[in-house]
């Protein structure tokens, strides 16, 4: 890929925006990339693993008399609750989420952060990537540091990620990059959803952590979003409290553990298994343990 594709197919961030998708675009789009969804109850419901249903997008939050048994074949299903519907929930989903959005902004951070933030400055340049040439040229290798550094998923072979990352730019995500001497040092995948944003991932090579490079990404993500006008909420994935280092993390940055008021549904038998030998999984399932 020549050096003159990818420097085209990159944009300043002070030119981005993000999309907010309506639900139905975005269940059309995940669909598309072969999610197993259907609609029950007038919501849409996502099959994540065989059996366990979760609602789509996931922060959705529907009424209590949406919140049933979505498929005959269902072990397990969740479903966040509207505000006057709270005193509904049997559990929780505990997320990082940052809803002060007007107010994000450089002083919003704790002071180890605002210096972590103005060191990435010196380092690492932060771009939009408005095509794949970049990742599919580097971005492998990011993922293998990545990967190697925190064990997290499985690695796909280089063939698979490249095929993933063309899809991803037939969608409404925001993918940015850090950029170090000219060379990705990692990346960040968001999207939006109605007046939701997500931070779907970010991938950092294990030789530029100390440039705080992912900082860097994520304050600039949320100023995308602070800047768009109609984003309410950025989650930052769910609370993974075995995870001491990046809970941390993201407290810093200004996301917080909150715990949406949820209907959670799981087989008792299975529950039980889980919450025995996977208490870090029950507890995002639930809330509790």
């Amino acid at each position: 890929m020549g050096q003159d594709s990818i420097v085209c197919q990159t944009r300043s961030i002070s030119e981005s925006i993000i999309i907010s998708q309506s639900q139905s675009e975005f269940v059309r789009d995940r669909k598309a990339a072969g999610d197993r969804i259907i609609k029950s109850n007038g919501q849409f419901w996502w099959e994540t693993y065989p059996g366990f249903y979760q609602v789509m997008p996931w922060l959705t939050r529907c009424k209590a008399t949406q919140a049933v048994r979505p498929a005959l074949i269902c072990w397990a299903y969740r479903a966040p609750l509207v505000e006057d519907n709270a005193m509904a929930a049997n559990g929780t989903l505990p997320i990082n989420l940052l809803q002060d959005i007007p107010s994000y902004d450089l002083e919003h951070l704790v002071s180890t952060r605002r210096y972590d933030l103005r060191k990435s400055r010196n380092f690492v340049t932060v771009v939009e990537l408005t095509g794949p040439a970049l990742l599919k040229a580097e971005g492998y290798e990011v993922l293998r540091s990545s990967w190697k550094r925190t064990g997290y998923g499985s690695l796909p072979k280089k063939d698979a990620y490249q095929a993933t990352i063309a899809y991803t730019y037939t969608t409404k995500s925001l993918i940015l990059a850090g950029l170090i001497k000219g060379r990705l040092g990692g990346y960040l995948e968001g999207y939006a959803v109605g007046s939701t944003a997500y931070i779907l991932k970010i991938v950092l090579a294990t030789e530029y952590l100390s440039t705080q490079i992912g900082t860097a990404l994520v304050f600039d993500f949320v100023q995308i979003c602070r800047r768009s006008g109609n984003i309410r909420e950025v989650v930052y994935g769910q609370h993974s409290r075995e995870d001491v280092n990046l809970v941390a993390f993201k407290e810093r940055m200004g996301f917080p553990v909150v715990h949406i008021p949820t209907i959670a549904h799981i087989n008792p038998l299975i529950g039980k298994m889980l919450h025995k030998y996977k208490p870090h999984v029950y507890y995002r399932l639930t809330g509790r343990g």
